[in-house]
């Protein structure tokens, strides 16, 4: 008899290599960014309702922002994590806020689902996500959504820095770094589509 491998056995045999890759295929988009910032550059996916850091960068500042890997964070706080929830679509972000219990860990947390929602909002239509102090006490981030080569979000590549060394006039410049990596690594990803609309 003959064997015939099957459609979908080859598309979860390349769901599984391109898993393993996609760290090393994310490396030199991290470091070049790390480099061009001089901030840690983080890159993190989604795992039900929490985003995980799966690398990280360090900065090579003496006063640095780091975790480490694999931790996990909720999805209404921190830019690396809301990037993972505002482009999804919309009866996805439904149903996840149903879930989501919104916990405050700083001053800046957002625990209000409508204001979430505003913000989930203002991230798509600017294409990037922020966070002041939302998370760690000090701390900002802005993070971009990264597309596979079904142009649908895999994950989020972004920077966390001290807040006294990215303010929030030096966001714009800063996020047009971090947008350019998530388009450059959704390109070798084979994503197609940037300029979505939900």
């Amino acid at each position: 008899h003959r064997f015939r491998l099957g459609f979908q056995l080859l598309r979860w045999g390349m769901l599984a290599q391109r898993s393993i890759d996609f760290r090393n295929l994310a490396l030199p988009i991290l470091k070049k960014l790390c480099q061009t910032t001089g901030e840690t550059v983080v890159l993190s996916v989604r795992d039900g309702n929490a985003g995980i850091w799966i690398e990280q960068i360090e900065s090579d500042q003496a006063f640095r922002i780091a975790k480490r890997e694999g931790v996990r964070l909720m999805l209404h706080a921190g830019a690396s994590s809301k990037v993972l929830l505002a482009f999804l679509k919309e009866e996805e972000i439904n149903r996840i806020l149903t879930q989501l219990e919104l916990v405050p860990l700083q001053k800046n947390t957002i625990v209000d689902k409508n204001e979430l929602r505003k913000e989930l909002q203002i991230t798509r239509q600017r294409g990037y996500a922020t966070s002041f102090e939302e998370t760690d006490h000090g701390a900002m981030g802005i993070a971009a959504p990264v597309y596979d080569h079904y142009n649908k979000l895999i994950a989020g590549i972004g920077i966390v820095a001290p807040i006294n060394r990215v303010t929030r006039d030096q966001v714009p410049a800063m996020a047009e770094l971090v947008v350019a990596a998530g388009r450059e690594l959704s390109t070798l990803l084979g994503a197609t589509i940037f300029d979505r609309k939900f």
